[in-house]
């Protein structure tokens, strides 16, 4: 992730948290448990990822 400070948040996370990239092109992360990646435009990626968070 590119953005600083921000791309540093993620390590203050517990590993049982779910976690989410959306972006047109994933940027190099690190592998993480509960890391999940989406490949999308953001006015995309972010409709999908509602949608399945409302559907827990």
């Amino acid at each position: 992730m590119a953005v600083y400070p921000a791309a540093g948040l993620i390590d203050y996370v517990d590993d049982e948290v779910p976690k989410f990239v959306v972006d047109v092109r994933i940027p190099p992360v690190s592998k993480r448990p509960n890391l999940h990646l989406i490949e999308e435009k953001a006015s995309v990626g972010l409709t999908r990822l509602a949608d399945e968070l409302l559907a827990e």
